[in-house]
C-alpha cells in the first residue's frame, strides 16, 4: 500500500504547528500593543477631565435667586 517516512510526516507536522504558533504569537502581541494604545488614550482623557477647571460659576442645589 502506501509508504510513508515518519520522520518527514513529523518535520513537516512540526514546521506547520511552529509557523502557527509564530502567528498565533504575533497576532497576540498586535492585540496587546492596540490594547495599551488604547488604555494610555484613556488614562490622558481622564488626566485632561480631571485637570480641567470649570469657569462658569454655578448655583448651588436648591438655591434661590430673588429677582428684583
Amino acid at each position: 500500500m502506501f509508504e510513508f517516512d515518519l520522520a518527514a510526516l513529523f518535520s513537516i507536522e512540526n514546521r506547520v504547528l511552529k509557523q502557527s504558533g509564530e502567528n498565533t504569537h504575533a497576532a497576540i502581541n498586535d492585540l496587546s500593543e492596540d490594547v495599551r494604545t488604547k488604555i494610555d488614550d484613556i488614562y490622558i482623557a481622564l488626566s485632561q477631565l480631571a485637570n480641567k477647571k470649570d469657569l462658569t460659576k454655578r448655583n448651588p442645589i436648591g438655591y434661590i435667586k430673588n429677582v428684583e
